[in-house]
């Protein structure tokens, strides 16, 4: 069985939660499912070791999944069964729905802390799925679930071959897909029913296959002599600008 280590009180109470999480073993110390329990209030079993005797155990199994240097943060963590990605099948089927989509791609973004960052973002803003192409690859590793903070529970990632061929492919189907980029000069865009707003990585920015796919491209205005952001940063800022000239 493929199976996830997760960390953090927030997800691991959230993949606790989740139907699709049918397979399920809660390590802890006393101390520290008192806390959970306290935080959740959530009866549930789990597996009473003592903190050597945890670590131990979590290192056992995060060198099972072929995760170097991997710590255990904190006295509790749940092993639990993996969830599928989604492919582009299950986008274009979605697509087909009547209503209106919000969508975050990522292009080249290989950083698990900014990638995770972006989830949560994302499931704060309640999008309908993060789109990452294979050069944004990254891990679902422990330190990933906990600074998602559950995220991964609710928001599908949709993994595609050739992300530039998908972007064309759901704007031709009504979702206008926006670049963020610092160099360019466009401030202001008018926001559409169905939306894509797609990230590059903060060293490289959007591949040019990517670039060339884009319907439109927009930078955030800068107030100040520092005109770029970090990438889960921009993307939170963006988000924030498209949701509410939506709901104005």
């Amino acid at each position: 069985m493929n199976f996830d280590l997760i960390l953090g009180y927030h997800s691991i109470y959230h993949a606790l939660n989740n139907s699709k999480r049918n397979q399920i073993e809660l390590f802890a110390t006393q101390e520290g499912f008192q806390k959970f329990q306290s935080k959740y209030q959530k009866r549930i079993d789990f597996i009473s070791l003592k903190k050597d005797e945890l670590i131990k155990k979590f290192i056992g199994f995060s060198n099972e999944k072929g995760l170097k240097n991997s710590k255990l943060q904190g006295e509790i963590f749940l092993k639990t069964n993996s969830i599928e990605e989604y492919g582009n099948g299950y986008l274009y089927k979605l697509l087909e729905k009547e209503k209106s989509f919000k969508f975050l791609a990522l292009d080249r973004v290989t950083d698990i802390h900014n990638a995770a960052a972006i989830l949560r973002t994302s499931a704060f803003y309640n999008l309908d799925g993060l789109i990452i192409g294979q050069k944004a690859s990254f891990n679902y590793t422990p330190s990933f679930f906990k600074i998602s903070s559950g995220a991964f529970e609710y928001i599908p990632i949709i993994r595609t071959p050739n992300l530039a061929k998908t972007l064309k492919t759901i704007s031709s189907k009504g979702v206008v897909t926006i670049g963020l980029s610092e160099e360019v000069e466009n401030k202001e865009i008018e926001i559409k029913n169905s939306w894509c707003v797609v990230m590059g990585s903060e060293e490289l920015g959007l591949s040019h296959a990517v670039e060339r796919s884009l319907d439109q491209h927009i930078a955030l205005k800068s107030y100040g002599e520092i005109k770029s952001l970090n990438v889960s940063t921009a993307a939170a800022i963006a988000l924030e600008k498209f949701t509410y000239s939506e709901s104005n």
